[in-house]
């Protein structure tokens, strides 16, 4: 189990470095900031204050239809620079 969580641990960390460089890099391109955790602009927000943003969203299936419910202001500001897999997760693209 210690030789799977030696493995595991280094790939989150890539993982997460490598998801906030294509943020950074989108937000660049596009010449696009987002708020920081103190409400001022930034192009280089850290992936981890993105994921803070995200942890209140809730998703309900009412008759089979999902629905995403309590996605803010600044959640809607984010999620036009994630992945596209992000954006299809939260149901936006």
């Amino acid at each position: 189990m210690e030789d799977e969580l030696d493995y595991l641990i280094p790939t989150i960390e890539q993982g997460s470095i490598s998801g906030q460089r294509q943020l950074r890099q989108t937000l660049e391109q596009a010449q696009e900031t987002l708020p920081n955790q103190k409400g001022k602009p930034t192009q280089k927000p850290t992936l981890r204050w993105i994921l803070q943003c995200f942890q209140a969203i809730h998703l309900v299936s009412l008759d089979g239809v999902k629905h995403l419910i309590e996605l803010n202001d600044r959640q809607r500001l984010i999620v036009p620079f994630l992945s596209g897999a992000c954006q299809k997760y939260y149901l936006l693209c």
